[in-house]
């Protein structure tokens, strides 16, 4: 693990000097943020502190310009910033989101219904989930029901996934849910198709690139944030540095 962080270090090195920054939305991809995590070999899991640093530099660089994700709003001549997190973990609530309140940074979650329905350990509970959304800066998406490949399913189990996922989350939070998150990023033009079917507008990828321009609300990229993401690694990922990313994705 060492040694491929290493090199993705020295290849945004190279890419750095010859990308320009580009403007547009960029969508933050976070996980779990916990209060010790500095030794965690999860790439997923950030300490508390770092977490911390990250968003009070979004928060004192860019605090008009960070903006909810389902406005995807992008500035003339300028960057804009979404925070989302995917599956809904309990920690979301109790580190997380203290910290963006404080700093009155807005978020979106989005939830795999399975890992609350099943009481799954490090997970939100139902209750929790209730208490996170009633948050004036929240926003609540699907990210299915059990975190599948989705481009391994055949339509109906797909549409399960889907519709299952959503009016769960619809019946528990009474309103509605119409933003959505690829599982793995995993997606090609038909389960693209089958999540508008479903009542989505807004779904979030996993291509590492930063949005210029709105072409698609159902193909948004985001930037995955890691365990390692120091404050010069957190801006070179804001401008753009680690987008070379996107080129060796499938």
């Amino acid at each position: 693990m060492k040694y491929k962080t290493l090199i993705k270090k020295l290849i945004t090195k190279l890419y750095k000097l010859i990308s320009s920054n580009p403007n547009g939305l960029r969508v933050f991809m976070y996980h779990s943020v916990i209060d010790s995590a500095k030794n965690s070999d999860n790439l997923y899991v950030l300490d508390s502190s770092l977490f911390k640093e990250q968003m009070e530099f979004l928060s004192k660089s860019y605090k008009k310009n960070v903006v909810r994700f389902k406005d995807l709003k992008i500035f003339k001549d300028d960057l804009s910033f979404a925070i989302t997190f995917d599956d809904g973990y309990s920690n979301n609530l109790h580190v997380a989101a203290p910290i963006l309140q404080e700093l009155n940074l807005p978020f979106t979650i989005f939830i795999t219904t399975d890992f609350i329905k099943s009481n799954k350990k490090e997970f939100l509970t139902i209750n929790e989930l209730k208490e996170i959304s009633a948050l004036d800066n929240v926003d609540i998406g699907s990210h299915t029901v059990s975190h599948p490949y989705l481009t391994r399913l055949n339509d109906n189990e797909v549409m399960h996934e889907l519709l299952d996922s959503k009016h769960f989350l619809e019946d528990v939070l009474g309103k509605p849910v119409r933003l959505f998150a690829y599982p793995h990023g995993d997606y090609d033009k038909r389960i693209r198709d089958l999540v508008e079917e479903a009542g989505y507008k807004i779904a979030r990828n996993s291509k590492f690139n930063t949005n210029i321009e709105i072409k698609d609300k159902l193909l948004i990229n985001s930037t995955e944030i890691w365990n390692f993401d120091s404050i010069p690694v957190f801006k070179e990922k804001i401008y753009g540095s680690w987008d070379w990313l996107k080129h060796i994705q499938s």
